[in-house]
């Protein structure tokens, strides 16, 4: 089995929440060389978040995430923008006209929803990667999450 992560329905890309059918390295391999390359940490993402990001040398979550949206705005830009169809005009149209619009209908939903993903603004990208990394599996990502944990319990309890 070549990825572990693309076998799990339930796992999710943490750029935009779609399905998650690859791994990202968070640091890219002209940075690091293939000998680092098993060594770099990796985040499930979608194949298409994974194209966008590509090389581009961005070292947190929320920067690769800026770079997947707006490559993704700027793909679907003119669907984006085009006006909804009610559903009293879409009665009046043919059955193929009718269905290519319900189409674009059901793609634009499906990027809206990758994008306000997309846009999120999390508080702490590094607790978001290690989150993930500890569903994984990850013993190392768990422990400093039990140790972070406890930080916040014992400033909670003074």
């Amino acid at each position: 089995m070549a990825n572990a992560t693309a076998t799990k329905p339930d796992v999710l890309c943490v750029y935009c929440g779609w399905d998650a059918d690859s791994v990202d390295h968070i640091l890219p391999r002209t940075w690091t060389g293939d000998a680092a390359r098993p060594f770099i940490p990796t985040v499930p993402a979608c194949r298409d978040c994974n194209a966008r990001i590509n090389d581009a040398f961005a070292p947190t979550l929320g920067e690769r995430r800026r770079i997947a949206y707006e490559s993704l705005e700027r793909k679907y830009r003119k669907l984006l923008r085009n006006p909804s169809w009610s559903d009293d005009e879409m009665a009046e149209l043919g059955p193929r006209l009718r269905h290519e619009l319900e189409c674009r209908e059901a793609l634009r939903r499906m990027v809206k929803y990758r994008l306000d993903n997309l846009a999120r603004d999390d508080e702490d990208p590094v607790l978001d990667w290690l989150l993930h990394c500890a569903a994984y599996g990850d013993n190392f990502a768990a422990r400093i999450l039990d140790r972070k944990r406890a930080a916040s319990l014992a400033l909670s309890a003074a």
